[in-house]
């Protein structure tokens, strides 16, 4: 691959985690923690479930708000997001709630946009969601590092084993501080790297 291609996938691949890392110090966790982030492939994009599943960490009843959050939105023109290289080349919209961040994602033309939400529960630090670019959904959760390595390992693996079964995928993974992948080809490609501390796959 020519050097040029290789940092421009460089240069994207530093702004979602730059994205992602500013995400992370406006929640309420400490900065200095190491978090441990949760991944897995779903095929659809399922309004149902999705509400169900934060619903188990976040009352929508009573925590729906996002008045003060954007949603990033990979541009309509835009093939994939090593084209855009700039934060003020992607689309901004606000994300007004939750509910509406979640059927913003089921509209057409689909779009693709990554949504991060803070739960109210001590064990699960953050929701991730990422509407990919080829028409799927990326869902994960963040837990804190506890540095027993054993212990954290085993409560990844069965987070990790419960978000695949609620979701009935076959792929997922687990591993340090990892932005979303931004569709199937790059959750694999992470996935089967030295990203990934260990990841499930079934045929």
């Amino acid at each position: 691959m020519p050097w040029n291609e290789i940092n421009k996938k460089i240069i994207i691949r530093n702004l979602i985690k730059t994205v992602y890392n500013i995400i992370k110090i406006k929640s309420k966790e400490l900065i200095m923690s190491q978090w441990i982030d949760i991944y897995t492939l779903v095929n659809e994009r399922n309004e149902l479930l999705l509400l169900e599943f934060i619903n188990t960490y976040i009352d929508l009843n009573i925590n729906n708000d996002l008045e003060d959050t954007d949603l990033m939105i990979l541009p309509l023109n835009a093939n994939n997001p090593d084209e855009l290289l700039n934060i003020n080349d992607w689309d901004w919209e606000p994300a007004i709630s939750i509910t509406h961040s979640i059927k913003r994602g089921l509209d057409f033309p689909r779009r693709s946009y990554a949504l991060y939400l803070n739960p109210n529960n001590t064990e699960v630090l953050r929701i991730i969601i990422q509407f990919t670019t080829d028409d799927k959904m990326i869902v994960g959760i963040s837990i804190d590092e506890t540095k027993d390595t054993k212990y954290d390992y085993k409560n990844a693996r069965n987070k990790l084993n419960d978000l695949m079964i609620k979701f009935n995928s076959n792929k997922g993974f687990f591993g340090i501080e990892v932005a979303p992948p931004q569709n199937e080809l790059e959750f694999i490609n992470v996935m089967n790297s030295n990203l990934a501390f260990e990841k499930i796959s079934h045929l």
